[in-house]
């Protein structure tokens, strides 16, 4: 089984903080009006990881900022390696 970089990067991070780690995302605009978002490829390696078996998703936390007129949202998904 080959993993991709982001999955062996979350699991040897996961590794190092004692078999647990949480990933991030965020969608939404900024300040300016632009466009923000991240976190997509770190979460799909992470449900990647639990569809092969390696891991499990402990606890998915939403979240939401509104400031000054513009929004901001996404999860914290946190995981744990078997």
């Amino acid at each position: 089984m080959k993993l991709s970089k982001t999955e062996a990067q979350l699991i040897e991070k996961a590794r190092y903080y004692g078999g647990s780690y949480g990933v991030q995302t965020c969608y939404g605009r900024g300040p300016g009006g632009g466009r923000v978002q991240y976190g997509t490829r770190e979460r799909n390696a992470v449900y990647k990881l639990v569809e092969r078996g390696l891991a499990i998703v402990t606890n998915v936390q939403p979240w939401q900022d509104y400031n000054r007129g513009y929004g901001q949202g996404g999860n914290v998904i946190s995981f744990k390696l078997v």
